[in-house]
């Protein structure tokens, strides 16, 4: 599956303990959770009830593009024209996946549980939560030739949205009537994993991991600010970041 490309790699599954190395796993046989609408409960108290365990978190993104023809990266560019650059591509791309695996050690190995889950912006909530995102051909293709199921990204994706919309829309009912907090809870969905996985305080891993910890913010908290500021301070984790 695409989704497990970074988030279970022969790098992490290979780490060793003392002088014994961990069991040997094969991204075939590697029991993952696909996650949608339907088992998104059940995926969320398992890893609520797994975290407690878990000494490591990996995850990866997938996302509708990159990066647009206008915001393409030249080798001239500033850091802060690359940080500008990027900043545009999150904001008009759309996540499609989110890949999370949790490593929970034993005695002399790790034990993984990796989710895949299909995300779908929220856009009950009224028009400010109903935003328009752009699609780049060359990476659909890309993840449709991965098996990627773009149906049912539509159909069963998990709704998430920002810190910052959700405490909109909790103003906004204190003004008017409207949804109810069951409709709230339906469509804070994978925000909620965020939310629990930067709360814990436990390693996160990732491979190349820049863009997708930009997109993370500008998603599940706010716009990205204009001004470049540290990347890893930026996403409000308490979590230690460690790079492959």
């Amino acid at each position: 599956m695409h989704r497990l490309r970074a988030c279970v790699s022969w790098q992490l599954m290979r780490m060793r303990v003392g002088s014994t190395a961990t069991r040997s796993y094969s991204p075939l046989s590697c029991c993952w959770m696909e996650v949608t609408r339907r088992n998104f409960p059940s995926a969320l108290l398992e890893i609520s009830s797994l975290l407690p365990r878990s000494c490591l978190v990996s995850f990866d993104c997938e996302f509708t593009g990159l990066r647009g023809n206008d915001t393409r990266e030249e080798w001239e560019d500033t850091p802060e024209e690359r940080y500008s650059k990027l900043r545009d591509g999150c904001s008009e791309f759309c996540l499609i996946q989110y890949g999370i695996c949790l490593f929970v050690k034993q005695e002399n190995e790790y034990e993984v549980f990796p989710f895949n889950f299909y995300l779908f912006p929220c856009h009950s909530l009224g028009r400010r939560l109903d935003r328009c995102f752009r699609c780049q051909p060359s990476s659909l293709k890309l993840l449709s030739n991965s098996g990627l199921d773009f149906n049912k990204w539509i159909r069963e994706g998990i709704p998430y949205m920002r810190e910052t919309d959700e405490l909109w829309w909790k103003r906004r009912r204190k003004e008017a009537e409207e949804p109810s907090d069951e409709e709230l809870n339906q469509c804070l969905g994978f925000s909620r994993v965020f939310k629990i996985i930067a709360d814990s305080n436990i390693p996160v891993v990732g491979h190349s991991v820049l863009l997708d910890l930009l997109h993370t913010y500008s998603h599940f908290i706010d716009d990205l600010p204009k001004v470049q500021i540290g990347t890893y301070t930026l996403v409000r984790m308490q979590n230690p970041i460690w790079l492959t």
